[in-house]
């Protein structure tokens, strides 16, 4: 039976995807390859299967990663989330025959998919690759933590100081959350998900999603079916 909750899959938005292509094949390494149902491009690293895409954004807008949280009904999260104070951006679109998706932001602003499949396999997705961990820069951290644990009910494990601050982390299963505060320099700061690679260390605080020891779905096929 799939775990829900998790983050599944990735998506590389970009006004310049060739250049990302290069940059993130240099960098570390990853490979691309096409979708037979339309322009994108999927990430992959050595033979292991994709873990994620490459498309085109909006002329002007900034590049940016995008999450993909797997649920077992996409209206009722919508609905609920919809009650929590957040924000439909798109709603639910097929992937494929087999798989939708919608876009919300959360109240402060941070935007992130949703995705249900038929196929239960995909719902519960465990990516070949190298992100392992996901943050979240928000004005109310406290805030965006009830949002969220209602939504996907994510656990608190505990709490962490990365900086000597005093102020301390949220930590639910993998990702993170770190307050952001507000500064004459930074009045808007970007409310986001940010995905980190293996290895990489980072000064934030950290959020954990469920994890499932679920077969995995065969190398080679995304959890959104592209």
């Amino acid at each position: 039976m799939a775990v829900y909750g998790k983050f599944v899959w990735y998506d590389l938005m970009t006004s310049k995807p060739d250049a990302a292509k290069a940059f993130y094949s240099t960098v570390f390494g990853w490979g691309t390859q096409g979708w037979d149902k339309g322009d994108y491009a999927m990430w992959t690293i050595g033979e292991k299967g994709p873990f994620g895409g490459l498309m085109d954004g909006k002329p002007g807008a900034p590049s940016q990663w995008l999450g993909y949280i797997s649920t077992p009904d996409l209206k009722a999260t919508i609905e609920r989330a919809l009650e929590l104070g957040g924000e439909l951006v798109v709603p639910i679109t097929a992937i494929s025959e087999s798989s939708k998706f919608a876009l919300l932001a959360d109240p402060q602003g941070a935007q992130f998919a949703v995705f249900n499949s038929v196929n239960e396999a995909e719902n519960d997705w465990d990516t070949p690759a190298p992100f392992r961990w996901c943050d979240l820069n928000t004005t109310d951290w406290t805030a965006a933590r009830d949002f969220y644990v209602d939504l996907f009910n994510w656990q608190q494990t505990g709490t962490m100081s990365f900086d000597g601050s005093g102020s301390d982390d949220s930590t639910f299963g993998c990702s993170a959350l770190r307050p952001r505060p507000r500064s004459a320099a930074c009045r808007t700061p970007r409310r986001r998900w940010a995905s980190r690679s293996a290895g990489c260390t980072t000064r934030r605080s950290t959020i954990s999603t469920p994890r499932s020891s679920a077969s995995r779905p065969r190398a080679g096929r995304s959890p959104a079916a592209r």
